[in-house]
Parts: structure tokens; C-alpha cells; sequence
């Protein structure tokens, strides 16, 4: 029945018949044979006309089955799956070459490199992403340079900046450390000045460093530019730099948190952010 349902008229039908049968193959009694019917059902409908959503969605679970997300490992994919994925990023586009892109660069197989670089071309700045963090993961003699190469390429908010940095932080290559931390210390270039972090590339400047393990190196400069703001007063930098300063994760750090109780004592409201961002900084440190 469910396997009927996921041809139904109703989207939202056949999202739960998917989600259902998703569920029953992830149990450890479901037999293998039941696993790769519901393998096959989800490709099919992946290289199928559905609409978009569907599509992604199935991407997506399909992934969740062959490649889960608590896997530390590169994961081997089954013929089928991979030539399935390399054809939807050669014809598809948007949401559903992203999510290709996402699942094939879980293989952490140098062997797509170029096309992965290819996919920075595109003219969605999702599908860009997906493809450098794919480059990084693959660990290519190639990324490097292609990675830095990209920073550099026009993008609305310098989204292909934070596609760099992201991909960086995945190759973990030590060079990757001068172009973070150039990106860190640039106050010009435009930014989300919004509460969504992954938006602002420093953000993404101070998680690679910390990659590297080098966010001791970078927080003397941070530190002195929530001093600075301050005297300002705006809580919008002075909050974006104590975001910095949890990401970086140093010890140091404490002392901020000591400062803001203080300026901020009579202010409830943002005593309550420094309590909060105090707490995010503590468990930072304690995963280090």
C-alpha cells in the first residue's frame, strides 16, 4: 500500500508514504531485500518529473538510508546511486543539484573533484556551496587553489566568500588559515548584519580557523575589537563580536563575559543575551 501511495496525486501523501517507508528500512528487522525496494522506489522518483520538493525530499532520504549523517566514515555508494546523482547534477538545477552535490560529496572521493569545480559556475549560490564543501571534503590536490579562486568571484552578500571559507574548512589544510583570517579581519566588506550567523562570512572565517585549530592566533584581534565596541555602544557589533569570540572558543574569552556583566548590569533584557551567549562560550570550551 505504501509503495502505491507514493504514486498518489497528493504530495503530501506521498511525502509521508516515503517518510514511512524510510522509517520501516531503517529497522534493523526489515529485511534486505525490502531495503533495496525502497532504495529503488526513492530513485525513482529522484529521476522522475515529480514536482521539485518531492524530489528533494527524496534526495534526502535516500541519503539518510545509504549515508547518514552520524556516519564518521566516506561512505560507498552503490552503482545505481552514484550514476543516479551524477545525472541529476549534469540536468537538474537549484535545490535538487544542491542536495546531489551534498550526497555525492559524502564519498570524500577525489574522483569528482572537476565536477565539483565545474558546479562553481552555477548560477545558484546553494549549488556553489554545496560544491566547494564536497571539494573540501574530497581533500583534491586540486582544491586548494580552487577554493581560494572562488572567493574572489562576484556574489550578492560575498556568499561565495563563506562557499570558500566552507569549503576550507573541510580540506583542513593549513594554508586555508591566511584567507580566514584575511576574511576575519576585513570590516569593508558587506555583510548580513542580521541574528542568522551563517550569513556573515566572518562567522564562517572564525569556524575555519577554529578548523586549523588556530582560534588562539585570532582572538587577540577580535577581543580588541569588542573593546572598541563598546565605546560605541551598539549591541548589534558588540553582540557579533561576543559570536565571534564563542565560535573562536579561546579561554581568554571568559573575560568578555566579565566585562558585558558590568556595563550591562541595569539592562534585564541584555543581561539575558550575555547569560545566553555565556552558557554557548562554556560548552564551546568544553568541547575543546
Amino acid at each position: 500500500l505504501l509503495y502505491q501511495l507514493l504514486n498518489d496525486k497528493d504530495i503530501l501523501g506521498r511525502l509521508s508514504a516515503m517518510t514511512e517507508l524510510v522509517n520501516i528500512a531503517k529497522n534493523e528487522k526489515t529485511s534486505q531485500k525490502d531495503k533495496l525496494k525502497t532504495y529503488k522506489a526513492l530513485r525513482k522518483i529522484i529521476t522522475g518529473d515529480s514536482y521539485w520538493r518531492l524530489r528533494f525530499n527524496a534526495v534526502w532520504q535516500l541519503q539518510s538510508l545509504l549515508a547518514p549523517s552520524t556516519q564518521d566514515n566516506p561512505a560507498s555508494l552503490d552503482k545505481e546511486t552514484t550514476e543516479m546523482l551524477l545525472e541529476i547534477i549534469k540536468n537538474d538545477s537549484s535545490w535538487v543539484k544542491t542536495n546531489a552535490i551534498r550526497f555525492l560529496g559524502v564519498t570524500c572521493d577525489p574522483e569528482y573533484s572537476d565536477i565539483y569545480i565545474n558546479a562553481f559556475n552555477d548560477k545558484s549560490d546553494r549549488v556553489v556551496n554545496a560544491a566547494a564543501i564536497a571539494l573540501g571534503k574530497s581533500k583534491s590536490p586540486e582544491a586548494f587553489d580552487a577554493l581560494v579562486k572562488l572567493k574572489d568571484k562576484p556574489s550578492w552578500k560575498n556568499q561565495s566568500l563563506i562557499s570558500s571559507l566552507n569549503g576550507l574548512k573541510e580540506l583542513n589544510d593549513p594554508r586555508g588559515f591566511e584567507v580566514a583570517y584575511n576574511a576575519l579581519s576585513d570590516l569593508n566588506l558587506s555583510r548580513w548584519m542580521l541574528s542568522t550567523p551563517v550569513w556573515d562570512f566572518r562567522i564562517a572565517a572564525a569556524e575555519t580557523i577554529v578548523s586549523l585549530g588556530k582560534g588562539n592566533e585570532a582572538f587577540p584581534m577580535i577581543f580588541e575589537r569588542f573593546k572598541n565596541s563598546l565605546n560605541d555602544n551598539d549591541l548589534n557589533v558588540i553582540f557579533n563580536n561576543v559570536l565571534l569570540i564563542t565560535t573562536l572558543s579561546d579561554p581568554r574569552g571568559t573575560e568578555v563575559f566579565e566585562i558585558l556583566k558590568v556595563q550591562f548590569k541595569d539592562d534585564e533584557n541584555t543581561m539575558t543575551a550575555v547569560y545566553q551567549y555565556e552558557s554557548q562560550f562554556k560548552e564551546a570550551i568544553s568541547r575543546n
